[in-house]
């Protein structure tokens, strides 16, 4: 059986060759079915499918349910089950399996329909949500038709809400609980008694964790033998039992009003008139969710910017209900059909090349082994022809274009092939047995599940090219640590870190286990940044250690691909050809006009002295990547601060944080007019939460921090900049420097040599604590990462900073070029940085030149 991305409409001329073999087994979603037959004729159909573009997924089904195969059993199956006697139904039972069927009689033939017929999932969910029914309980041990659920209601116009009751992994009581909570916050009755039998109460709790007040418990707690306050919260169908009338379809304002609540996990009953979105600290990878969410609701693209706006939530409310009332742009719908509207065509890509090339990436492709060379004779078809027209079945991989982003990381590689200034690395403690043949075939199911982690890069034409593998290819080692410190296996562990990654020829994935004793390890996992982002290491992480429990328990399936990265390369592609890219373009060439010259930092000595700045005749010439680090930790208390400042300003912590740096620019090098870089993940568009790749630009920031301006005045300068950023972030950065052709100078990059990154809390699960090393792991079944503190001596700037909120605490990670920075002047910056930004809180209408000076710190480096 297979699940197929196609309505039942679309998917009938597909099974129809096939001579009655193959039916129609379920229709989950308006957009997904599935598929039932004899094995041979479904792996056909599944070829045929994938050639057309069409997405499909194994189902772990040993028996051709629901299909003609089912037909010799229907007569002993109604013989054995002919004397059942089925009860009464406690609530409406709304069967899948018989149309519009509520409350049939369960007898044999019932369950000959169930094994034999289609599954009718979709069109139930359907009839339940017209009868009124706004909320849904999955009950099974993994959640699997909870986005069936919410697509189809979102077809018909309503939003409900679905939870699931278990999640492979995870405590079961744990993961009941969370059910149990949200289905409180959306205001389903939930019986406290039944959930604390020993006693409970309930209590307002901070909406944001940072606002603090007081919570005691003042009054005893209510006694357990009171009345129940409501039914149990373990029904299927939350409002199932009284069906209510067809409601009149929800009007905008409403359903997005009840997507930002449940984006900032706040009931919308708690939003006043006044209230605005600034009031819960927005940060930009909300506010990309949110447009998100509005995208796939309504089919329009809602500009991140939109909710950064000074106006109360009801303001903001009409104008994007105004937005999504006017008529779309094509091709910006998310409806059925839409998530195909963009595949990889591999004529197209054959059509860039010359003849030559063409010739030279098939002799290329002959010498790795991924094909036989075609043979030599007269009349032989030229080299695009054989690439073109050679059989699914003779491939083992896939060929397809680079993005942007991909492209500038490749020719940055080739001018330094050992350097490893993209290897992200992470580093953990495992507390426990590991079994290591499960975790080789854990690892092996995430290459499989993840194209991108199994692709390799071949040149044609002076370009990369992606060449996305068939088989997994990964890099496992097992390491016998026995009789090493934790400082040798912390080094060890770096060393592995800082070997490369081979592009040419893969894998771009290393993981490697180090064992000290039975309950005793260390995992890495190195992925090269082509491969990845922050995002991504957060998925990958959390399917290691879900298909690391499969895998433990021996149900391990091999995995159907996850969403390809090749759809982000060819919308880019359509991006481009826009336009919204001709506009982007436009804003970035007017910020960027008359850019200032590079700036290099002065000596520790010389900071904050006028005119401070240290000769060009210093740098070294040519591209370097060795680099060294250090961290760096702000307490609780200064955490809290900036939030704050923050919240009170409406602007994002990462806005605060560039402010702050490039006030401490002109208090330490008297900078007028800078540009720093800050990365921006490019997740926006439907579909891309969950997928593995570089979903990411670097993009460049200006401002002005002048002698006589105020902080307040700088921070709004910023403010303005990142929100017409997020509107124009699209643009690769290295076609920008290509279009608009910058002042170069030899191995600095255009326009900036300092990168500023804020990772929000809010948005990873795992990436924070693993790649700052601090941090408790989250309960996640047997295989639980403490994060351990990994040395990187890579650099791709002078000086890159990366800060997060970790445990309340701000920490920040710091990356610089020692060939041209000395460790005490990074230290002296950052403390520098670190006055800077407090005291500009604290007094903010403060001319940026009356800043005080600050004393050396002890020890700025842990």
């Amino acid at each position: 059986m297979i699940a197929v991305e196609l309505p039942e409409a679309d998917l009938l001329p597909w099974i129809a060759p096939y001579d009655g073999q193959v039916a129609v087994a379920a229709l989950n979603s308006p957009t997904s079915s599935a598929v039932s037959g004899p094995p041979e004729a479904i792996r056909a159909l599944e070829a045929a499918l994938r050639r057309a573009g069409t997405p499909t997924r194994a189902v772990r089904i040993n028996r051709p349910f629901h299909s003609p195969a089912m037909d010799p059993l229907l007569p002993p199956l109604r013989d054995a089950l002919k004397d059942i006697e089925p009860l009464p139904f406690a609530v409406p039972f709304h069967s899948t399996a018989l149309p519009g069927a509520v409350d049939p009689r369960l007898g044999a033939d019932y369950w000959a329909h169930n094994l034999r017929d289609q599954v009718r999932f979709g069109p139930t969910v359907a009839d339940l949500v017209a009868d009124g029914v706004d909320t849904f309980v999955e009950i099974g041990p993994h959640g699997a038709l909870r986005g069936a659920v919410e697509e189809t209601a979102l077809a018909h116009g309503t939003r409900v809400h679905a939870v699931g009751s278990l999640r492979r992994g995870e405590p079961g009581p744990r993961a009941l609980l969370g059910a149990a909570a949200s289905l409180f916050a959306q205001g389903v009755p939930v019986s406290t008694e039944s959930l604390f039998p020993y006693g409970g109460q309930v209590v307002d709790t901070p909406l944001v964790r940072w606002q603090k007040d007081r919570y005691w418990l003042d009054a005893p707690p209510r006694s357990s033998t009171g009345s129940g306050t409501g039914t149990e919260a373990a029904a299927p169908a939350a409002g199932a039992a009284e069906p209510a009338a067809v409601p009149a379809p929800r009007p905008p304002e409403e359903i997005i009003l009840g997507e930002i609540a449940e984006v900032l996990g706040v009931p919308a009953g708690k939003f006043g008139e006044g209230t605005r979105l600034r009031d819960f600290g927005l940060d930009s990878m909300l506010a990309i969710r949110l447009s998100t969410r509005v995208q796939t609701l309504f089919g329009h693209r809602i500009s991140p910017a939109e909710f950064f706006g000074d106006g109360t939530l009801p303001e903001l409310v009409g104008r994007l209900a105004d937005l999504v009332a006017r008529p779309g742009d094509p091709g910006t719908g998310t409806g059925p059909g839409a998530a195909h509207a963009v595949g990889t065509d591999r004529t197209s890509l054959l059509e860039e090349l010359s003849d030559m090339d063409a010739e030279d990436l098939l002799d290329e492709l002959a010498a790795r082994q991924l094909l036989d060379p075609p043979e030599a004779a007269d009349g032989a078809a030229p080299a695009r022809e054989h690439l073109r027209t050679l059989p699914a079945r003779e491939r083992s991989f896939q060929l397809a274009p680079c993005a942007h982003g991909q492209a500038g990381i490749w020719f940055m590689q080739q001018l330094a092939p050992e350097a490893v200034p993209y290897n992200l690395m992470m580093a953990a403690r495992i507390p426990g047995e590991v079994d290591e043949p499960a975790l080789r075939r854990a690892v092996r199911a995430v290459v499989e599940r993840h194209p991108a982690l199994r692709t390799a890069f071949v040149e044609a034409g002076g370009r990369p090219y992606q060449l996305i593998l068939d088989e997994p290819v990964h890099e496992f080692l097992a390491v016998d640590a026995t009789g090493l410190d934790t400082e040798a296996v912390h080094e060890a562990l770096a060393e592995h870190g800082h070997r490369p990654l081979d592009l040419d020829q893969g894998p771009l994935l290393r993981v490697v286990l180090m064992s000290r004793g039975p309950r005793d390890h260390h995992l890495l996992l190195v992925i090269h940044h082509v491969a990845a982002d922050a995002a991504s290491v957060d998925i990958v992480v959390q399917d290691l250690q879900e298909l690391y429990e499969e895998a433990r328990r021996g149900d391990l399936a091999h995995q159907e691909p996850a969403a390809c990265y090749t759809r982000f390369v060819e919308w880019e592609r359509e991006w481009l050809g826009g336009a919204d890219a001709e506009a982007a373009l436009r804003w970035w060439s007017e910020r960027l006009a008359a850019p200032p010259p590079h700036l290099d930092l002065p000596r520790p000595a010389e900071m904050g002295t006028p005119g401070a700045g240290r000769p060009a005749a210093d740098r070294p010439a040519g591209v370097v990547f060795e680099g060294e680090d250090l961290t760096f930790r702000w307490n609780a208390d200064e955490a809290r601060r900036l939030k704050a400042f923050a919240v009170q300003e409406g602007v994002s912590v990462s806005t605060l944080v560039l402010a702050g740096f490039f006030a401490t620019l002109h208090h330490t090098a008297g900078a007028e007019d800078v540009v720093l870089g800050t990365a921006v993940a490019q997740r926006g568009e439907a579909g891309r939460e969950r997928a593995v790749g570089y979903y990411l630009n670097t993009a460049p920031v200006r401002a002005r921090p002048a002698a006589h301006r105020t902080f307040r005045e700088l921070l709004r300068e910023v403010h303005e900049f990142t929100l017409g950023m997020l509107g124009h972030m699209n643009y690769p950065l290295d076609l920008l420097a290509s279009k608009l052709n910058p002042p170069r100078a030899e191995g600095r990059a255009p326009w900036f040599d300092f990168a500023v990154n804020w990772l929000s809390d809010d948005a990873f699960t795992h990436v924070n604590s693993l790649f700052h090393g601090i941090g408790e792991p989250e309960p996640s079944g047997s295989l639980r990462l403490v994060p351990v503190p990994l040395r990187r001596r890579i650099a791709k700037f002078d000086l890159e900073i990366t800060m997060s909120d970790v445990a309340d605490d701000v920490v920040g990670h710091v990356q610089y070029k020692p060939s041209f920075l000395e460790r005490d002047t990074v230290t002296t910056l950052l403390e520098h940085f670190r006055s800077v930004l407090l005291t500009s809180v604290r007094r903010p209408d403060q001319a940026l030149e009356h800043l005080a000076p600050v004393s050396r710190p002890q020890e700025a480096d842990q």
